[in-house]
């Protein structure tokens, strides 16, 4: 199996004030990878989300993560609360909790994009006047550090696998 090495996302000090922290995804999560990757440092695999937030890195099988207007936040996203599956895919209720606090939400389909994003829920977060974004998990999970480091308001849910 492939293995691929990412260097960390980190927000640098300037002119000698440091800058809080906000949650990214450290590692970029590419896929299927041998399990020995979860281990060391910039690598990441199957099943795995690696979010720094505050200078820690918590995993996640799935996670909910957004930088918003007043609060920021990176959490498990449990399935199970809003009835998700993969058919018929992302509800509404999986980004109710942060959709006032961004202005773009990012809803992934999974590494292999099996994952359905209904397009009710896509025209229920543009109806809220947020920019949305649909695609597969590793991409997505580039767009928002990319939005996060351009100060973006942004928040999204990610699914690590299938």
């Amino acid at each position: 199996m492939k293995s691929t090495y990412f260097s960390v996302i980190t927000l640098m000090a300037v002119s000698g004030i440091q800058m809080f922290a906000l949650p990214i995804f450290a590692p970029l999560n590419q896929g299927r990878m041998d399990s020995s990757a979860a281990s060391q440092p910039g690598r990441c695999g199957w099943n795995q989300l690696f979010v720094l937030d505050n200078n820690a890195t918590t995993q996640f099988k799935d996670a909910k993560v957004w930088v918003g207007k007043t609060e920021e936040q990176a959490k498990a996203w449990d399935w199970s609360l809003t009835g998700t599956r993969h058919n018929p895919g992302v509800q509404t209720a999986d980004v109710a909790e942060f959709i006032d606090q961004v202005d773009e939400v990012i809803l992934t389909r999974g590494v292999d994009a099996i994952l359905q994003v209904p397009q009710a829920t896509i025209d229920w977060v543009k109806s809220k006047g947020k920019v949305c974004h649909v695609g597969r998990t590793p991409e997505m999970i580039e767009l928002y550090n990319e939005l996060v480091a351009q100060g973006k308001k942004v928040g999204g849910v990610f699914h690590s696998t299938c």
